[in-house]
């Protein structure tokens, strides 16, 4: 027997000042075809999921693990190529555990793949999704818990646009036009070369990764990593697949074991094709790879609660 559908409302709050939306904007407790599809100018809600029941829990594909608690949908309407930014602000209720990903409109959970769902942090933090879409259509939205415990959060959904000249949610930079090689790529991605060498924030994801300069063989980035939920991530253009990255403490020095930082490499598609390890007496992982994708991207992370934020320095040498 089919169970009759929830429905949650949305309470809406303004939005960078823009104009309401009609309060009677609703999140459904299933995901099925006939599901509320937000405005293309975004919001910035509260969500309730008070009352609601789980009905998608394996998450592997694109969260890592389950998602046991009480989740809901709604439904954007994309354009191909257009990037998408949902935030769950966890500010309302105590303990809980947001997790946050999107699904093709025949709700099929098989659909979510790496990127396309975010739980990287824990209790009482806020998760950021950005998503760039592959084709114009209708896309699902699924918020959702670690925690059995019902959720109330406030969600802002975002469409940046890039080149108007005003930096939105998940854009690192906007100067106003498109042109890559200015320090602000057509992506509004921030680019490190050998003038520009602090990382920017937000680069946690690949449509915000900071963009490497590796023109003239090497280059070196300035960066902080906050907390375990905050990865950094570099875009970078192998010349014939071979590069040394090397990770140094701020100032060129050691790493302390209590840091726990690593060093990876992963592919478009969120595979990790390498991995970096201590040389010789030292902390820092380095890696010296022979055969990276063309297009790769450097994570530097950590697993450990970080008594305070760790500065580093990371060195790209073309061999």
């Amino acid at each position: 027997m089919t169970r009759p559908l929830r429905l949650g409302l949305l309470v809406l709050l303004p939005l960078f000042g823009c104009e309401l939306f009609p309060k009677n904007l609703i999140l459904s407790d299933q995901c099925s075809a006939d599901l509320p599809v937000i405005p293309r100018d975004g919001f910035d809600v509260v969500v309730d999921l008070t009352g609601f029941r789980n009905d998608i829990s394996d998450r592997v594909e694109c969260l890592n693990g389950n998602t046991p608690g009480p989740d809901g949908f709604f439904a954007v309407d994309m354009r191909a190529g257009e990037k998408w930014h949902f935030h769950v602000r966890n500010t309302l209720a105590d303990g809980l555990n947001p997790a946050i990903y999107v699904l093709d409109s025949n709700c099929d959970q098989r659909t979510c793949g790496e990127g396309e769902g975010i739980d990287l942090c824990g209790d009482n933090r806020d998760e950021h999704l950005s998503f760039v879409a592959d084709r114009d259509g209708i896309f699902v939205v699924g918020i959702d818990s670690r925690d059995n415990d019902p959720g109330m959060y406030e969600l802002l959904a975002v469409r940046p646009v890039c080149g108007d000249n005003n930096v939105e949610h998940s854009e690192t930079c906007d100067d106003g036009n498109l042109d890559p090689g200015d320090g602000c790529d057509e992506l509004c991605r921030h680019e490190i070369s050998d003038t520009r060498t602090e990382e920017r924030e937000p680069n946690d994801d690949n449509s915000g990764a900071n963009v490497v300069d590796l023109s003239g063989g090497s280059a070196m980035a300035n960066a902080r990593l906050a907390n375990e939920c905050d990865p950094d991530r570099y875009l970078l253009s192998v010349p014939a697949g071979a590069i040394d990255i090397e990770l140094r403490a701020d100032g060129g020095g050691a790493c302390s074991a209590e840091s726990g930082v690593t060093l990876t490499v992963e592919n478009s598609a969120g595979r990790v094709v390498a991995t970096g390890a201590p040389e010789g007496d030292g902390v820092c992982p380095v890696l010296r790879a022979t055969d990276l994708p063309a297009e790769s991207y450097v994570v530097v992370a950590t697993e450990a609660e970080l008594d305070r934020p760790f500065d580093y320095a990371l060195a790209f040498t073309v061999p």
